[in-house]
């Protein structure tokens, strides 16, 4: 059984007229910089022992990566009891000042598929979901193919820039290196053969 969650924080973004990826909010930090991961550790370290402990007694496995919670258990657990560590975590959660995003939170019964953060982390070894791979394999075959090329995958996709786009696919790319290595070979010598020029 596995329960899996996540987390915002609340806001009052400040409509000043900048656009929307300029705006901000008083008494925050910007989103993206290198000490973004480090900082939000720190903000949710005391959130994370509380919820460690929560787990810890009644024998399930609490684990984080950013915003994105999961509760996982070996043991025998009922649907309700599930529903109910799902409870308290959210009221950790709010007492805290987070919120709870109900839209991503669910219970995963055994036997049904587990992903966290698209890696499948259901058998002896993490791997990269199928929908992952379809979406990274189709970017790739797009920039390579002589039909849609560069500029029309980039404007397809909705991005603002060859260079964005170049950059978001080298990340996706860097995610599944971490997780498969030699998948993420084939997938940097694809990557490496784009002409971007085209």
């Amino acid at each position: 059984m596995a329960m899996k969650s996540s987390y915002t924080t609340p806001r009052d973004t400040i409509d000043d007229g900048r656009l929307p990826h300029e705006k901000y909010t008083p008494g925050h930090l910007p989103q993206g910089a290198p000490s973004s991961p480090m900082l939000a550790n720190l903000v949710a370290r005391q959130l994370d022992e509380e919820l460690d402990a929560l787990a810890s007694s009644r024998g399930w496995t609490y684990t984080r990566y950013a915003d994105d919670l999961a509760f996982s258990t070996d043991g025998k657990v009922s649907r309700g009891q599930a529903a109910q560590m799902m409870a308290l975590a959210t009221r950790t959660l709010v007492r805290q000042g987070f919120s709870s995003n109900k839209l991503k939170s669910r219970i995963i019964p055994p036997g049904a598929r587990k992903l966290v953060l698209g890696v499948a982390v259901d058998t002896d070894h993490t791997k990269l979901s199928k929908k992952f791979r379809n979406n990274i394999e189709t970017h790739l075959y797009a920039l390579t193919s002589d039909r849609i090329g560069v500029k029309l995958h980039m404007h397809n996709r909705g991005f603002d820039s060859i260079v964005g786009m170049r950059k978001h696919i080298a990340g996706l790319i860097a995610f599944a290196h971490h997780i498969d290595k030699e998948y993420a070979a084939k997938l940097y010598s694809r990557f490496n053969s784009i002409n971007w020029l085209s």
